[in-house]
């Protein structure tokens, strides 16, 4: 059986520092321009991963991650087990076929 640590408010807070967050207005964490995060759940052995993330807020132990599309997830921070730093790409690709 796999024992999963719950996710310390050291640790979140290392995952927003390695994804440039600065502190906003209201506690929020703001991350920068094309950068998000994701969290990865655990509870009752079921997983949950919520991705997209912009901001983080911590209020007692409930995390509020708000996503680009402005949805708000609250979750117990007790269920929280790892985060991740999604990165972007610099090229684009171009519409069409490829000679």
């Amino acid at each position: 059986m796999v024992t999963l640590h719950v996710m310390s408010s050291e640790h979140l807070h290392a995952i927003l520092t390695t994804a440039n967050a600065k502190q906003g207005k209201e506690g929020w964490w703001e991350l920068g321009e094309g950068t998000s995060i994701s969290l990865h759940l655990t509870h009752g052995g079921v997983g949950l991963v919520i991705s997209k993330g912009v901001a983080v807020r911590e209020e007692n132990t409930f995390v509020y991650f708000r996503t680009a599309r402005g949805e708000i997830f609250v979750v117990n921070g007790h269920d929280i087990f790892a985060g991740t730093v999604d990165g972007t790409t610099t090229t684009s690709r171009k519409a069409g076929f490829s000679p």
